[in-house]
């Protein structure tokens, strides 16, 4: 059962329901405990019952939660996903204004998605930007804000999986190498603009992308193809 099922599903009982009021507009949303605890791990650890079962005590569930951290239409583009399985409802139909809000809403659903260590919405968030890219006149407009939101992440494969280690390991966020090879995908190259470097102030992009166009032979092929898949995209993660 996949997770836009299994939402249906608690849905339409209306059982174990949990009201999240949006602090800065007082909007409310009646969600299933299940769905939030199950595609969240912040959630899950503040909706999960597990810690007071452990304790012996008789658990108290938690029915309403007040979110100060994220905005109303953050929120919607979630439970937009969670009723349909997809955080973009309408096609763009290939104007410009609506390809750039598109691209807008799915830089914050993936903030949201980290903010929230939501790993299920924030894989739908790539896979549905990845789509989108090709259709970005100017992609490096989302570059620095794609490198600042998201940034580099902590990689325990590189440290023995223990984060308190004096000397950390990051790595860059799967976005910012989406980002990176769709900018690539659409410069550098016979018939093709010059990359707009002044669009683009983080340097760990611009180390990124010399990387990525390397290793593509963007040089030697007359540029780089646009990714086959997703996981083409995300190669250097």
């Amino acid at each position: 059962m996949t997770i836009r099922e299994r939402f249906l599903a608690l849905h339409a009982r209306r059982e174990d329901m949990i009201k999240v009021i949006i602090s800065s507009s007082q909007v409310e949303f009646d969600l299933p405990r299940e769905a939030l605890a199950t595609t969240s791990r912040i959630w899950s650890r503040r909706f999960g019952l597990s810690q007071s079962k452990r304790g012996g005590a008789t658990p108290t569930p938690c029915r309403e939660y007040r979110a100060d951290n994220f905005s109303l239409p953050a929120f919607c583009d979630y439970t937009n996903w969670l009723y349909s399985g997809k955080i973009l409802q309408y096609s763009h139909n290939g104007v410009s204004y609506a390809i750039d809000s598109a691209a807008r809403r799915l830089v914050e659903a993936l903030g949201f998605a980290l903010k929230m260590e939501a790993e299920s919405y924030q894989h739908a968030a790539l896979q549905e930007l990845f789509h989108l890219g090709p259709h970005l006149e100017t992609p490096e407009d989302y570059a620095d804000s794609i490198f600042s939101t998201m940034g580099n992440i902590y990689n325990p494969e590189e440290c023995g999986s223990n984060p308190r280690r004096a000397a950390r390991k990051w790595k860059p966020h799967p976005a910012c190498w989406l980002i990176v090879a769709i900018v690539a995908a659409k410069r550098e190259g016979p018939a093709r603009d010059p990359i707009q470097y002044e669009k683009i102030h983080d340097k760990d992009f611009i180390r990124m992308f010399s990387w990525w166009y390397g290793c593509k032979e963007g040089q030697k092929m007359g540029g780089c193809q646009y990714p086959g898949t997703l996981t083409e995209a995300l190669m250097g993660v």
